[in-house]
């Protein structure tokens, strides 16, 4: 994330993660049995954010309960 700053300055970022919890398809609910990749992934996305050079005008982050490759795609649409 931090050569990110070397190679270009961008005018926005987006960090976007999803997770597919099968059965489990409520985020409470998987918080509630702390499924292994849940939380733990959304903070590695908070970690990068931090790496980001700081003078990067806009950074989002996006962490949904989804199927991540149709997240991605329909993150990337908007």
């Amino acid at each position: 994330m931090e050569q990110v700053g070397l190679l270009y300055r961008p005018d926005e970022v987006v960090l976007v993660h999803g997770v597919d919890l099968g059965m489990f398809q409520s985020p409470i609910v998987a918080v509630a049995v702390n499924l292994q990749g849940y939380d733990e992934f959304r903070q590695a996305v908070e970690r990068c954010r931090t790496l980001l050079p700081a003078e990067t005008p806009s950074i989002r982050t996006l962490c949904e309960v989804q199927h991540p490759a149709a997240f991605i795609l329909d993150s990337a649409a908007r």
